[in-house]
């Protein structure tokens, strides 16, 4: 079929997504519970520093990859997929979002909305443009 491009099923792959997902899994669990412990929870800091900074990671990784350094196939969906994929996290995203329109905060809501997507892309773009200055 024209146009399709089928991969094979690699276990080195999977088991790099695997442990990158294990580490990006347990760094959003502390930073989440951190910044409940620090802020409070009547906003959902922790997901919203965990999606910037892995937006912020993803950045970097792309540039670097394409520009500096290319490491085998593992590492970067081992830093990619799996750490980056793991750490940001759009269900919490959603679920928080929803919970606080649930609740009423309908301007906070908004906000977090706003915010939430414009520093993911920001931070994404941050990263990026940090090692494209370093690389000239």
């Amino acid at each position: 079929m024209r146009g399709v491009h089928r991969t094979e099923f690699s276990l080195n792959l999977a088991l790099a997504a695997a442990v990158g997902g294990a580490l990006g899994a347990v760094v959003r669990h502390l930073v989440v519970q951190q910044t409940a412990n620090i802020f409070g929870t009547d906003l959902p800091w922790g997901t919203f520093i965990v999606n910037t900074i892995g937006s912020f990671i993803l950045g970097i990784a792309v540039e670097i990859f394409a520009l500096i350094w290319t490491p085998g196939q593992a590492f970067q969906i081992m830093l990619t997929a799996g750490l980056c994929g793991s750490l940001t996290t759009f269900s919490a995203f959603s679920m928080d979002l929803v919970t606080l329109f649930e609740q009423g905060f309908l301007t906070k809501a908004g906000i977090y909305l706003v915010v939430s997507i414009l520093s993911g892309v920001m931070a994404l773009l941050a990263g990026m443009a940090l090692i494209r200055a370093i690389n000239t």
